[in-house]
Parts: C-alpha cells; sequence; structure tokens
C-alpha cells in the first residue's frame, strides 16, 4: 500500500504501532521521526525503515513534511477508512 503525505508544520503525529513495516520517503520538508525511542532527523531524500509492531510518531519541522510511505502488508485500518469514505 502507497500513501502520498502532506502534513503541516509545526506538528506532531502521536507515538503509534501497526502491524505493517513501513518506509517513509522524504520528498519534502524534514521531520523528526522517533522509533522504539531512538529519534532520526529526516530531511528531503532521506528514507526510513520501520519494522513491524514498533512504536513511532513524528514532529513536523516548520517547513511542514511531504513524504510517500509504504505499507507492508496493506493496513487495515486504512483500508477500513477509505471503505467508509466511498459509503459517504
Amino acid at each position: 500500500m502507497v500513501s502520498f503525505v502532506a502534513l503541516e508544520p509545526n506538528i506532531r503525529v502521536t507515538p503509534h504501532h501497526h502491524e505493517s513495516e513501513q518506509i517513509v520517503l522524504v520528498n519534502g520538508g524534514a521531520c523528526d521521526f522517533m522509533v522504539d525511542g531512538k529519534l532520526y532527523h529526516l530531511e528531503e531524500g532521506d528514507i526510513l525503515i520501520i519494522p513491524p509492531n514498533l512504536e513511532h510518531g513524528n514532529y513536523i519541522s516548520d517547513r511542514g513534511l511531504r513524504m510517500i510511505e509504504v505499507f507492508s502488508p496493506p493496513r487495515a485500518d486504512f483500508i477500513e477508512k477509505l471503505r467508509a469514505l466511498k459509503k459517504g
């Protein structure tokens, strides 16, 4: 599953975890990603791989953040949200 994400500057994504492996490709802006208690500063062009079930969250810089996320297997919660939107 591929997700294209644009986040506003200076926000926090609450720590969470999921069964899917996640690959993050930053294509604009910057953030500080906390993964399993370790901090990773990401800038445009950086890639981060998050193994399944590790707690992670991030803090978006004052430049905002644009990223592509790849999930394997696809996230069931995202699929459910898409289904709900289609039902309208």
